[in-house]
């Protein structure tokens, strides 16, 4: 990241975590946070 309010950077990163949510946490249910983590570590 290049400077801190930068709109390129923070579009990039948040279409990450939307794609993130939609094909994987809402399509998912999860027990506990370390079901979570261990879900994303593989």
């Amino acid at each position: 990241m290049t400077r801190n309010g930068d709109c390129c950077d923070n579009a990039t990163i948040e279409n990450t975590f939307a794609i993130l949510k939609s094909k994987f946490f809402y399509l998912n249910k999860f027990d506990s946070v370390d079901e979570l983590r261990d879900g994303l570590a593989n």
